[in-house]
């Protein structure tokens, strides 16, 4: 196998290497121009030929980073991931577009995708928006070496920077009472107190209807998710994981106010003349709505900053701190392992691992031996 370099103009070289050989067995070229040092050219030459060698070798082609990316868009992620999710790859991939588009694809190199990192910490984005660019980017390249498109994952050989966890925020016992005391009379108070005791997210609960809630049995089934997407409307899909879509245990208060939401939607709809939607919604508002108003509420109160989603949170902590088995939490959450649990919840560990060696030398008789 041979190959030869000849410069152009200045960084500019025009790579010649021998291909395999066509069917009817004649000799075949491929000639490729060449962006960067002479070193690199010749490095370029060199993973053509030994590709061969190795079996992994790919038909050179003209198909950029963008124009992978929108295939990919167009192709695999409309016909596998929901509408929402599909709008948040759109979003991170813009940035891979405006800084590798031009870029071929079989060209791509790590240290070009370093390089692109970098810069985008540079402008001040979070290293969470970049490792979520990386996953995509990762993603999308795993499939273009499934094709035969490119030889090798660029993206495998980089390390995005490190995601930081924030620490979860929540409410003590007696800011949480202030809460729920300025939400006493307020529409969406139902919401609330829900979030509170099953911690379902906030599409969970927009998505919960009444064949779903089982109150005899004490548990309820997560398995829709309406999600708001930019442009359209409300778009009603399944959890995003098979840990998603799970069964929640209810207790007393739970079923109590499930029931009172029961009545007084029978109660409104006999005042209407109209017959009660056993087939409808637990809690038909716009989450949006609901996010706005607990905002306000929150404010009014004085109390410190808190989301709709921090409810959430503070099912979780509550669960911990009372010492539920972090696995039964994990579930419960409907997160896809144990470990994302324990590295969200892990402001309330360090109390229960203190709590649970308290008195371990007793149990092993300790003072006994001493």
């Amino acid at each position: 196998m041979r190959g030869s370099i000849k410069p152009l103009s200045k960084g500019k070289w025009r790579v010649k290497w021998d291909a395999p050989k066509g069917a009817d067995g004649t000799r075949r070229q491929h000639e490729h121009r060449f962006s960067g040092t002479k070193a690199q050219a010749e490095a370029f030459l060199a993973e053509q030929i030994a590709a061969q060698t190795t079996g992994a070798y790919v038909e050179p082609s003209k198909l950029t980073v963008k124009g992978y990316l929108e295939q990919w868009l167009q192709g695999y992620a409309a016909a596998n991931t929901t509408i929402r999710t599909q709008q948040g790859y759109r979003e991170k991939a813009r940035y891979l577009i405006e800084g590798l588009g031009a870029t071929l694809i079989q060209q791509l190199r790590p240290q070009q995708i370093s390089r692109l990192y970098a810069d985008m910490l540079g402008k001040g984005l979070s290293p969470t928006t970049i490792v979520h660019v990386h996953r995509l980017l990762r993603e999308a390249l795993h499939h273009a070496e499934q094709q035969d498109l490119i030889a090798r994952n660029p993206a495998d050989r980089v390390k995005p920077p490190r995601m930081v966890r924030p620490e979860v925020k929540v409410w003590n016992d007696e800011q949480l009472r202030r809460f729920l005391d300025a939400a006493k009379d307020d529409l969406y108070r139902d919401w609330y107190v829900l979030a509170l005791l099953t911690g379902m997210r906030r599409s969970e609960l927009a998505g919960l209807r009444w064949p779903n809630v089982d109150t005899e049995k004490a548990r309820l089934a997560v398995v829709e998710t309406p999600q708001q997407v930019v442009g359209t409307c409300m778009v009603v899909g399944r959890p995003k994981t098979a840990k998603s879509r799970r069964s929640v245990a209810l207790d007393a208060d739970a079923i109590a106010v499930l029931k009172g939401i029961r009545a007084r939607q029978k109660q409104a709809a006999l005042r209407r003349g109209e017959p009660w939607d056993p087939e409808g919604h637990v809690l038909p508002f716009y989450p949006g709505d609901v996010t706005r108003r607990f905002r306000q509420i929150v404010r009014k109160a004085g109390l410190p900053p808190l989301t709709l989603h921090g409810l959430r949170h503070q099912h979780a902590s509550a669960l911990l701190a009372r010492g539920v088995h972090a696995k039964v939490v994990s579930e419960r959450l409907g997160h896809s392992n144990i470990a994302i649990t324990m590295d969200t919840y892990s402001h309330v560990l360090p109390g229960l691992q203190e709590d649970a060696i308290r008195g371990l030398g007793r149990i092993y008789s300790i003072e006994d031996a001493v």
